[in-house]
C-alpha cells in the first residue's frame, strides 16, 4: 500500500492479513518489542493502521514473541513472494 505521510509518499507491505469466517479483516505487522521502542519504526506502523481503519479493518502489531517465531515468518513471506 501506499500513503502521504507529511510531505513523503510512503509504501507499507504488513505482514499478515487474516479474514475472520464472518469476512472481518484484520492486518498485522510483527516487529520485536526492542524495534517498536526506535522512533522512526513506531511511526512506520502508525500511519498504515489509520489507513486499515478507515476502512473498517482491524489492525494489529505483535510483539514479544521469541525470535523463533519472528525468523519462522520472515522466511514465510519470503517463500510466499518467491512463488
Amino acid at each position: 500500500m501506499t500513503g502521504v505521510v507529511g510531505d513523503v509518499e510512503r509504501r507499507h507491505v504488513p505482514d499478515f492479513l487474516f479474514e475472520s469466517a464472518h469476512g472481518a479483516v484484520t492486518v498485522v505487522n510483527v516487529k520485536s518489542a526492542a524495534r517498536l521502542l526506535v522512533p522512526r519504526v513506531a511511526q512506520a506502523l502508525a500511519w498504515p493502521g489509520v489507513v486499515f481503519e478507515a476502512h473498517g479493518w482491524g489492525y494489529e502489531i505483535w510483539s514479544g514473541a521469541e525470535r523463533a517465531f519472528f525468523v519462522r515468518s520472515a522466511a514465510r513471506r519470503r517463500w510466499h513472494r518467491c512463488r
